[in-house]
């Protein structure tokens, strides 16, 4: 048996990988179909899961997607998963974000890093959202009523100087 170019042996196993199979790919090719068969071996003894890959890749295709979005959706089902959230709720999470960000005119990526910097106040301060709601409203009431104490204490400080003017004069007189 004469040895077959690598490059050629490539070819082979990218045919067969798009899902060819070897009748096609000998007649592409000018391989026998006892070659191909003996490149496959080879490759898949090196690789147990070239048959599971080539599957997987039928199927990829077949959806119209690209073994990169396969490695992106891979990438992104391992963050939801670091995340604790369930394919099931994935879906209902993502509407809700898409109709927040369409309310408020403004991107999806700005809900996720506003929603990431709530949970790292959530961890800073060790309080639910709701708390450091109350807390903040609890304290701006305080605010308000000392603004009002201010402006009141003020106003008496005026009058208090408007009459030590007055006391000044009769007694100057």
């Amino acid at each position: 048996m004469r040895k077959i170019p690598e490059k050629v042996q490539k070819v082979v196993l990218e045919l067969w990988f798009e899902g060819n199979n070897y009748r096609d790919i000998s007649s592409r090719t000018d391989v026998s179909i006892g070659a191909i068969s003996s490149i496959l071996d080879i490759v898949r003894r090196k690789t147990p899961d070239l048959d599971e890959l080539k599957k997987s890749n039928l199927k990829i295709r077949k959806q119209g997607s690209s073994i990169q979005d396969a490695l992106r959706g891979s990438q992104l089902l391992e963050k939801v998963n670091q995340l604790r959230i369930s394919l099931d709720r994935l879906e209902s999470l993502l509407k809700i974000m898409s109709e927040i960000a369409s309310e408020r005119h403004t991107g999806e990526e700005k809900i996720v890093n506003a929603s990431l910097k709530l949970m790292n106040l959530e961890a800073q301060f060790k309080k639910t959202y709701k708390k450091i709601i109350q807390d903040f409203q609890a304290k701006q009431t305080q605010i308000n009523h000392l603004e009002q104490r201010t402006e009141k204490l003020l106003e008496e400080g005026q009058k208090l100087n408007k009459e030590k003017r007055d006391l000044g004069r009769e007694l100057s007189r």
